[in-house]
């Protein structure tokens, strides 16, 4: 759909950091030890659970390091467990284009494994006009490797 591929590309950033299939032998969440920090270039896969926002496409984020805030225009939260495997997040990001002065709000949680190649995550997106009506909602199964 139009009106989130506007707000997509941030969002990745910030769920790769969040980001549950992982490599045999590495499993994701937390209790298998210390999580690596996360960083480099990702490819995120999003299949719609639920919900009537439509398909998303694959996504490619680069970043040089973890992210410990929210990109500007974007607001909102980001944690991460002490062992540095789950992340919990929420933001909410202006969008242009078809729904200019509109928004979406997105939250999440992921898991990683251990070396941080690989995360699995569930996110809740809905996207406002700028009159604040509910344009759609939807919730995503999302798979993250590391490329």
């Amino acid at each position: 759909m139009t009106i989130l591929k506007a707000v997509l590309v941030p969002m990745i950033a910030t769920l790769w950091a969040c980001a549950s299939a992982a490599p045999a032998g590495d499993p994701v969440g937390s209790g298998h030890g210390q999580c690596a920090q996360r960083g480099g270039s990702y490819i995120a896969r999003y299949v719609e659970r639920q919900g009537n926002c439509g398909p998303m496409p694959e996504q490619v984020s680069n970043a040089q390091s973890q992210p410990t805030a929210i990109d500007p225009p974007c607001k909102g939260n980001i944690s991460y467990t002490a062992d540095n495997c789950e992340v919990t997040y929420d933001s909410t990001c202006p969008t242009d284009g078809a729904v200019k002065g509109g928004d979406v709000v997105s939250s999440g949680h992921s898991k990683w494994n251990t070396a941080a190649t690989h995360g699995t995550a569930t996110e809740q997106l809905t996207a406002h006009n700028s009159a604040g009506r509910t344009l759609c909602t939807s919730t995503y199964d999302v798979t993250l490797d590391r490329q």
